[in-house]
């Protein structure tokens, strides 16, 4: 791979400074994201709270950074989850077919079938709020997408002649599954991975809203617009504040992922 243009090596800076920001934000809030202050409610911006304070006194700004962090933690929780079971059951099922393909390709099929969200929503009203059982949720609605794309780039490349080669020459199943087809698998989607963590922060944000996610009195972008839409006619600017942020945030991690896609997509035509 050539090395990358200047546009891209800023976009790259920009884009891992946004996710430090976000995971580990917290740990240099000005404040206690948490802690209420009666005597400051709906404090305007100033020096002391750049963002204002919301209904209990606290700082908004404290409280979206910690919020990032939240949310973030739990999109690339959802994410790596998803990656390593999608990607070996696709693997699997790619590479064996026949009965095995079958019943993983027919679990995919079912899981298609019903709407991502309600899905969602079901598995963490069963389970309960709480960041770990959001992740589940999730993680239950985004496998099967990295098991179909792993799964058909697999039948595509098990036929071609560095595979046929290998199992000629003797090496095992596992080994070409790790050695031959993973690393091609895995470069493949994880720009799909990169997108998908504006979708997640989306999706989290969206079940924390509706009550299905996370649970105070943790801060989450999701949560902090609940908590605000009671204030939204005189103090708009609490639900204004991290519905900006989770919009910026998804287009972020969107562009992002848009971006490496088409250096992907120019390296593989040259390749070619």
């Amino acid at each position: 791979m050539k090395k990358l243009a200047r546009k891209d090596r800023i976009y790259i800076i920009v884009f891992i400074s946004y996710l430090l920001l976000l995971i580990f934000g917290k740990y240099f809030t000005p404040y206690d994201p948490n802690q209420a202050d009666m005597t400051k409610m709906f404090a305007s911006f100033s020096a002391n709270h750049l963002l204002g304070t919301d209904n209990l006194g606290r700082d908004v700004f404290s409280r979206i950074i910690a919020g990032g962090h939240t949310s973030v933690f739990t999109s690339l929780m959802v994410i790596l989850i998803s990656l390593v079971t999608g990607v070996a059951l696709g693997l699997i099922s790619g590479y064996f077919g026949g009965a095995i393909d079958w019943i993983i390709m027919r679990m995919v099929d079912t899981c298609m079938v019903f709407p991502a969200t309600i899905i969602a929503i079901i598995v963490s009203g069963i389970l309960g709020g709480g960041t770990w059982n959001v992740i589940i949720s999730i993680v239950c609605v985004k496998w099967f997408q990295y098991c179909r794309v792993s799964r058909s780039i697999i039948v595509a490349e098990k036929e071609k002649e560095y595979v046929m080669s290998a199992k000629l020459d003797g090496m095992k199943s596992h080994s070409i599954m790790f050695k031959h087809l993973l690393p091609f698998v895995t470069s493949n989607v994880m720009t799909l991975a990169v997108v998908d963590i504006g979708r997640v922060v989306l999706t989290v944000a969206s079940l924390s809203y509706l009550g299905f996610g996370i649970q105070l009195p943790n801060a989450e972008w999701g949560l902090m617009l609940n908590e605000g839409k009671q204030f939204f006619s005189t103090h708009p600017i609490i639900m204004i504040v991290p519905g900006v942020t989770i919009f910026m945030s998804v287009m972020i991690f969107n562009f992002f992922g848009s971006r490496i896609q088409q250096m992907v997509d120019v390296e593989n035509k040259k390749e070619d």
